[in-house]
């Protein structure tokens, strides 16, 4: 009978795995939902891809600051980082939303954006625990956590409406508040990540695994 492996390797795999799988729902959550919210708060169709393109800025913004927080206090800082600035984003356009201010939505996507750059770094963090005959294998399923979250992210559309609904809030409310609970899902799973990925890649004296 096989047993479950709960190398330090393998566990900081699993639980980086379903914070990108949370983190990228509540991505693509935004990005589906911001051209709506865009065109009802300005009362125009040409404002839709402004947020989407904050969050774009916000994702490249992203990668430059947590991968200096990386570099200074490890792997698992700058996931943490990023997901609570993520989250910290999802709140300030849950209260755009409610409160119709486009500024302030714009804002909010762009640290949404940079919640993103933990997911994309996320794929580094586990390459970094295994050795090359093993690296491919591990790297492959953070993709298909990313792309677990571009399948449900859209998804978040049509059940922020019952959210919504069963709130008397708008729908785009519901869909947002949605996205926030991906977020703080994610950036609690990496607050209980106990193993920081740079302290498990840089020390040999662990075995290398294959995930």
């Amino acid at each position: 009978m096989r047993t479950l492996d709960t190398s330090p390797r393998q566990l900081a795999t699993r639980v980086i795995f379903l914070a990108v799988a949370l983190g990228s729902t509540g991505m693509f959550g935004a990005v589906v939902v911001a051209p709506l919210v865009a065109a009802d708060l300005t009362n125009s169709a040409a404002s839709a891809g402004i947020p989407v393109g904050a969050g774009l800025v916000g994702t490249a913004a992203g990668s430059a600051l947590l991968s200096t927080v990386m570099s200074r206090r490890g792997r698992r800082g700058g996931l943490r980082l990023g997901y609570l600035l993520g989250t910290i984003g999802s709140v300030m356009a849950v209260v755009a939303v409610v409160s119709a201010t486009f500024a302030l939505f714009l804002v909010a996507m762009f640290l949404i954006g940079i919640g993103h750059s933990a997911n994309q770094l996320s794929r580094f963090a586990v390459a970094d625990m295994f050795q090359a005959a093993a690296r491919a294998r591990a790297l492959s399923w953070i993709v298909w956590a990313g792309t677990i979250g571009a399948v449900l992210g859209p998804s978040l559309l049509r059940a922020g409406e019952s959210v919504a609904g069963t709130l008397s809030l708008a729908a785009s409310t519901g869909t947002l508040a949605l996205v926030l609970a991906s977020y703080c899902g994610a950036l609690v799973l990496t607050a209980v990540l106990r193993t920081d990925p740079s302290a498990v890649a840089e020390d040999e004296s662990f075995a290398a695994d294959s995930v």
